[in-house]
This record gives structure tokens, sequence and C-alpha cells, in this order.
């Protein structure tokens, strides 16, 4: 993904230090969990997560990489199929809201309080806007794209972006029954894309954005 921080700006609020970006990371999967937390405290994803799992359409594993990925819905509430992609430009966060997401890292088992989630419900529309160029910050809208630079993977740049991997058929099937469920996957998939992102844009009144792909592997 096309991805722009304002470096400047990180360093103003001193979430990076000479060439030292490791508060960035460390603040931002902070924010990552927080706002995971929020979204399915207001859309239960884990009901269409599991609807993939239990549609018998025999969608395979999740995405492979699953433990490896630290921008999945998988610490929380350990979904299969669903993962969020956005980045989150913390940057864009004010002083007082960076000094207390820095204040909570020194809380041995961290739960999502009030604070904390307040600071999510009021900033995160700004957060995952990628609208840093080389102009500066735009109010415009443009497509940003997430993984190969195809015209599937362009999204907004103001919008939530969710994906639903999903791995190779486990049963052996001949080519025709193979074609049939290829065809019923893709009008299932496209049907519960279509409720999710309805779904969360009525509830969190964003933009939503709800990419699928299958992994060869």
């Amino acid at each position: 993904m096309n991805r722009d921080i304002n470096i400047e700006l990180a360093r103003e609020k001193g979430l990076i230090v000479d060439d030292n970006n490791e508060l960035y990371i460390i603040i931002e999967n902070l924010y990552k969990y927080l706002f995971e937390y929020y979204l399915i405290n207001k859309v239960n994803l884990k009901l269409y997560d599991d609807e993939i799992l239990n549609s018998n359409l025999d969608f395979g594993i999740s995405h492979p990489s699953n433990e490896e990925k630290g921008n999945i819905l998988n610490d929380y509430i350990n979904l299969k199929y669903i993962y969020i992609l956005n980045n989150f430009f913390i940057e864009k966060l004010s002083l007082d809201d960076i000094n207390k997401l820095k204040e909570s890292l020194n809380i041995k088992y961290l739960k999502p309080n009030k604070e904390l989630l307040e600071i999510i419900n009021r900033t995160y529309k700004d957060v995952i806007w990628n609208n840093y160029t080389y102009k500066g910050y735009v109010d415009n809208n443009y497509n940003v794209y997430y993984g190969e630079f195809q015209p599937e993977n362009f999204v907004d740049n103001d919008a939530l972006v969710l994906k639903i991997y999903y791995g190779k058929n486990k049963i052996n099937l001949n080519d025709q029954d193979y074609l049939t469920n290829m065809s019923e996957k893709k009008l299932f998939l496209s049907n519960l894309s279509n409720r999710l992102k309805k779904e969360i844009e009525e509830k969190l009144n964003i933009n939503v954005n709800v990419l699928t792909e299958k992994i060869s592997s």
C-alpha cells in the first residue's frame, strides 16, 4: 500500500526520534488494538466470520500468516477470515491524546477504558484517513491501494478497509463441481460483504470498503 506518514509532524510530537520510529510503531499498534475493541463492540464481526466458517462452501483455511500479521482482527476475538487493512496515522493525534496512550503502556494488563475509547471515538476517522501528500494534507478524496497494484485492490483513502481472506478447498471437486462452488462462493461473499459494509457504515457513520482474496498456498 502507498503509505504517506508525515514524518516531520511525527518528530514534532516525539513519535519519531532522529530515525528511530520504535515508539511510533508501539503507539500505532496500541491504537489498532483499541480501535479493534471499539469496532467489535459496535458491530458483531464474529457473526460474519462464523457465517463464512459454517457456510458449507468450503472456504478452506484462513490466511496462512494469520499469527504474524499485526493488523488482523485476531488478538481480541480470534476471527479466522476478516482482517483490518488500514494503517493508522497516529501523528495526527494531539499531544494530549498521545501522552494518554503512552501512559497506558505502563499498565501491565491493559483493558480498554472509557478514556481510551473516547480517544478512539473522537479521532479514528481522521487517523485512518490517508490524506497526506507531497502538497501536505488535502481535503479531497482519492484512491489508494492495498497489496498488489491491481484494480480490485483500490479503495477510497478515507475508508475503513476490511479484507476477507480465505484458502483453497479442503475437499477435492471435479471440474464442474469446482466451477459451481466457485460461483456460489463469489455470490456468497458479495452478499456478505455488502451486508457487512452496510452495517458498519450505519453504526459508525464512516465509509467502508470490503475486499476479498483467495490465498493460493
